[in-house]
């Protein structure tokens, strides 16, 4: 334990972006439980549901947590190679040397697991009132967190006692040798290979096969697995790739033996040699973070869009024939809405065919085209039109069933004319598709197929300014809502507001939570780069104070240094932007709503942030070579 403490005492500066990205994690656990644990989110309405999500935020940080805190630990360890060689050396057994790296780990962990408590207690009440102001919940006051300091604690000190039992194991075997050669081990040879060049075309290819929408329908609940391989296969088979065609054409280039480009060209061949698994693996996070961010993002933005196809009209009634009461909730609807400026009432009639299909009249029909602010339609009769029954049903795909065909055979002698009309006229999901037949068909149905068909009465408020009025919407729904125990399938009654409501709640929960995911997922892959810079540093200052004493300029090597910054950086920020975009064009075209503005200015934050990254970067790392 005494020499694992002076390890770390002696590598602050090695140890530091392991340590203050476990920190970071931990803290948003703390914060996150902490929050999902609040006394208040049992009286608050809406209080369980923020506390599920939290919770599910919380499981993907600590399965995370361990993917990432197992990587660092064991390239750290892969860097050390010498350093442990030279214990070996001295006479260290491998059950010592075990022990040694277990309290490493040991000693990290417990002072993460103390510095993320500490940040999470000090910016809990900042991060209740985020919360608070976010979801719209009052009373989301300081508390004695004990369960979630312990929670937090119990778990994540188990999980530094795995990782530091772990990792030993993968180097405790290996002989002198492998340590003391450890700089040529940990790198691995990158070549231009025309077979995985194909390959990752191929992969790229079945990727974008998975996202045509006639292919991918067919593999089911595989569809997601696969997409996922496929787009892990294509990063870890193209990132090295990338690099390899660099130094070729680099090669090949008329200027290579002028100024510093052979020795840039090698020095960047080098690194990407050592760092092709840190490369892939950080392509990898930034995709996620990218995707998730953009993906959610959109959601949060679209809830009105997204909500107002639910349903027609900002309020709905809908009465069954066994419905008693119907008068007197009416009255209640009429007494509280058409008080209110600007509010209209529609009342209309469907045929419904249980669990299919409903047939609505042309008279009813235009009544609710005119509501909607768009102009009635003349309807022979020979003539139908066919509604969607779903808000994402497309127009193309709406047909006249067969069954629904022969009904209207029955009472007419020449050939149905069949018409597509994009619109809604009952909540999205309750049919499968209506049909809007001229007046005297459908009374004729109505008459004489009462045994097949049975009668729907809507009744529905249009209200342009139901946005206003969340509140009232509120009240009606408590008011008239069934009893969850004894459902009363004669009347349904139906607002925007609630549906409005309990959306933006659920896109707000998935982008505070995918946003808080993403922060530790961009933040692990700036530590993989700090990491893989800094466990190198001391290597490579004095290969370059020794090349600065045969005649290297401060310049040549500056420009040197960026080159090879660069490409561990850009390369793959480009990568993981360009699969975003492939994502974002995916959504696009699934969607009514376009999401294209919103993901150019994410695309222009993800670059101006990642620019005063590089620039950071470049300008510490330039530093410590040369100015120390």
């Amino acid at each position: 334990m005494q020499i694992a403490y002076k390890n770390i005492k002696r590598s602050q500066r090695t140890y530091l972006a392991y340590l203050l990205s476990s920190t970071v994690t931990i803290l948003l656990f703390y914060l996150f439980s902490a929050a999902a644990m609040h006394p208040n989110l049992t009286v608050i309405e809406n209080g369980s549901t923020l506390s599920i999500a939290l919770g599910a935020g919380n499981f993907i940080i600590y399965g995370f947590s361990f993917l990432f805190i197992g990587y660092s630990s064991w390239a750290f360890l892969m860097s050390r190679g010498k350093q442990l060689g030279t214990y070996i050396i001295l006479g260290m057994s491998p059950k010592q040397m075990k022990k040694m790296l277990f309290w490493e780990n040991v000693l990290i962990g417990l002072v993460a697991i103390a510095l993320g408590l500490i940040g999470g207690i000090l910016f809990s009440g900042l991060f209740f009132k985020l919360v608070s102001n976010l979801f719209g919940m009052g009373d989301f006051q300081l508390y004695v967190p004990i369960v979630p300091v312990l929670l937090t604690t119990v778990l994540f000190f188990g999980l530094f006692l795995i990782i530091g039992w772990l990792t030993p194991r993968f180097v405790s075997h290996q002989k002198i040798l492998y340590f003391l050669k450890s700089d040529r081990s940990y790198a691995q040879r990158i070549q231009l290979s025309l077979l995985k060049i194909i390959l990752s075309g191929l992969v790229l290819g079945g990727l974008i096969s998975l996202l045509t929408p006639s292919i991918g329908s067919r593999f089911g609940e595989m569809w997601t697995p696969l997409l996922g391989a496929c787009g892990v296969g294509f990063i870890f088979l193209l990132t090295p790739q990338l690099g390899a065609i660099y130094v070729n054409v680099k090669k090949s280039s008329k200027d290579y033996l002028k100024g510093i480009n052979l020795f840039a060209t090698s020095e960047v061949s080098t690194s990407l040699k050592e760092n092709t698994t840190m490369l892939s693996l950080n392509t990898l996070l930034l995709t996620v973070a990218f995707l998730t961010i953009c993906a959610l993002g959109s959601m949060e933005r679209n809830v009105l869009k997204s909500v107002t196809s639910i349903m027609p009209f900002p309020y709905i009634y809908i009465e069954r024939p066994e419905n008693t009461h119907a008068l007197t909730d009416i009255k209640r609807l009429d007494d509280q809405l058409l008080s209110m400026e600007g509010v209209e009432k529609i009342s209309y009639e469907i045929l419904r065919k249980e669990y299919g299909y409903g047939f609505l009249k042309a008279s009813d029909f235009n009544q609710i085209l005119i509501a909607k602010g768009t102009p009635p339609m003349e309807l022979a009769s020979q003539r139908v039109l066919i509604l969607p029954g779903d808000k994402n049903m497309k127009l193309k795909n709406l047909s006249l069933l067969p069954e629904a065909k022969e009904q209207l055979n029955e009472f007419l002698t020449g050939d149905l004319e069949v018409q597509k009309v994009e619109q809604m006229v009952s909540q999205t999901g309750a049919y499968r598709y209506i049909y809007v037949i001229d007046d005297p068909l459908w009374q004729q149905l109505k008459d004489q197929a009462a045994d097949n068909l049975s009668i729907e009465s809507y009744t529905a408020y249009q209200d342009k300014q139901w946005l206003n009025h969340l509140k009232v919407a509120d009240e009606l729904e408590k008011e008239l809502a069934q009893d969850e125990i004894d459902w009363d399938y004669s009347y349904s009654f139906s607002t925007l507001g609630r549906y409005y409501e309990s959306e933006l709640l659920t896109k707000k929960l998935c982008l505070f939570v995918g946003v808080s995911i993403s922060i530790i997922f961009l933040g692990a892959s700036v530590s993989l780069i700090y990491f893989r810079l800094y466990t190198s540093l001391d290597r490579e200052q004095q290969k370059y104070h020794a090349l600065y004493k045969l005649g290297f300029s401060r310049q040549e090597m500056y420009q040197t240094i960026g080159r090879k910054v660069r490409w561990l950086l850009w390369a793959p920020f480009s990568i993981a932007l360009s699969m975003m975009w492939l994502g974002v064009f995916y959504i696009e075209s699934q969607t009514a709503i376009s999401i294209l503005t919103l993901s150019l200015k994410y695309s222009a934050l993800f670059l101006v942030l990642y620019f005063l990254f590089y620039g950071i970067v470049v300008r510490v790392y330039r530093h410590k070579f040369i100015e120390e």
